[in-house]
């Protein structure tokens, strides 16, 4: 129902709806205190509380929400260290926190949270070396804190987890060449290293990473020709390197 509500823009309806949803697990998470089931999900709808605030525009309001949910989330991997699913989503809730802190200027506290995200997944790849999944996220927590990195003025800082997150990526698209989405995101990370390298004046270094992302999306538009996303990282990646070597050219 609140994702009805969410989809046809009954905002009001929807935050009531959730809030609901609170209250019960609210207190079915106080009458049993050792139901870790109850206290993940009270955790999960405060994510989805905030995401409804985010999306209405009231940040600092969605920023308490995630804040309860990584509350809640702290204690059950606390208590069950060895759940995955537990860990995984206090560091998606870091996640979010810190996309929201970013989106209000907060770049410390967004650079802080996206690296305890990072140190979340670090260790879950770590212990989980032949689950894809756990890889990609990782890779992806690289590239995500380096975006904030290079939003906070850390170019170099900002190369070198872009660096990581394409090695890790490198590697899984090797395992799985199949799987679309694993190439899409390792062209998006050679995309990123490429802005940056040429953010600092490293612009021959940044021509091979915007030559890779673009191979990398040549085959997926081609292998996926109805699929707009990757029609639309084809010309995103032409455009850098347009860009690039037009700027080039100039100082060539």
């Amino acid at each position: 129902l609140r994702l009805l509500q969410q989809a046809t823009g009954d905002a009001k309806e929807a935050e009531s709806t959730i809030q609901k949803a609170i209250d019960i697990n609210e207190k079915l998470a106080a009458e049993n205190p050792k139901r870790r089931d109850y206290q993940h999900r009270l955790a999960g709808t405060y994510n989805t509380h905030g995401g409804l605030l985010r999306a209405a525009g009231r940040h600092d309001e969605a920023i308490a929400c995630i804040q309860e949910a990584i509350e809640f989330s702290e204690r059950i991997v606390a208590d069950n260290p060895t759940v995955h699913q537990y860990r995984d989503w206090l560091a998606n809730h870091y996640d979010i926190l810190s996309s929201l802190q970013e989106g209000t200027g907060r770049l410390d506290d967004a650079l802080a949270a996206r690296q305890k995200a990072l140190e979340i997944k670090e260790k879950l790849a770590t212990e989980n070396p032949d689950v894809l999944d756990f890889q990609h996220a990782l890779a992806g927590s690289y590239n995500d804190l380096g975006n904030v990195q290079k939003d906070s003025g850390m170019q170099h800082e900002a190369l070198s987890s872009y660096q990581k997150a394409i090695e890790i990526s490198e590697r899984i698209a090797v395992k799985r060449p199949e799987v679309p989405k694993y190439q899409n995101y390792l062209a998006i990370h050679y995309l990123n290293l490429g802005i940056v390298q040429t953010t600092t004046g490293a612009l021959k270094q940044a021509i091979p990473s915007f030559q890779r992302a673009l191979a990398i999306h040549k085959s997926l538009a081609s292998e996926n020709p109805k699929l707009v996303r990757y029609q639309a990282g084809l010309a995103g990646s032409y455009n850098y390197l347009s860009r690039l070597q037009q700027r080039m050219g100039k100082t060539g």
